[in-house]
């Protein structure tokens, strides 16, 4: 008996044809030709091979077409198990600002809490002064422990 290996996919050809014969009549041709009977062969094969690729459950549905839609929208390269999105930096965001002032110019002589013991942090964290400078300081080198060491003797 034949078989049909039609994209990869293994059925007995002549119940394919009867098939595809019946699906033909189903749609009114009384007297399908061949060239019709292999198109409508070929559909049947299409769509086995397309509900092949289905997820079953429990599985996750990720077609090519959907993987190549977020490589593109996030950047990433074929591979490249490490990619982040190339996101252009918005210049009015203060993201990364631990101040949130905006000044997203890192000055090198400031104060760095990871640099330093818990006593020395909390003793420079002390000395600032109680006003809208010292404040800010304190804010900033607080967010810079928070996204660092995070010892919870200098965060509280």
């Amino acid at each position: 008996m034949a078989r049909n290996t039609v994209h990869g996919g293994t059925s007995d050809m002549a119940a394919d044809q009867d098939e595809a014969r019946r699906n033909l009549l189903a749609q009114g041709n009384a007297d399908p030709s061949p060239d019709q009977v292999d198109a409508e062969l070929q559909n049947i094969t299409d769509k086995r091979a397309a509900s092949a690729h289905l997820a079953q459950p429990g599985e996750t549905s990720v077609t090519p077409e959907s993987q190549a839609a977020k490589m593109a929208a996030t950047g990433a390269e074929f591979g490249d198990a490490d990619a982040t999105p190339d996101v252009p930096a918005d210049p009015d965001s203060t993201a990364g600002d631990a101040a949130g002032d905006g000044d997203d110019a890192e000055d090198p002589d400031a104060f760095d809490p990871a640099d330093y013991t818990v006593e020395d942090v909390n003793a420079y964290l002390a000395d600032l002064a109680d006003d809208d400078d010292g404040n800010a300081e304190r804010e900033r080198v607080l967010s810079a422990e928070r996204a660092g060491k995070n010892r919870v003797t200098i965060t509280g």
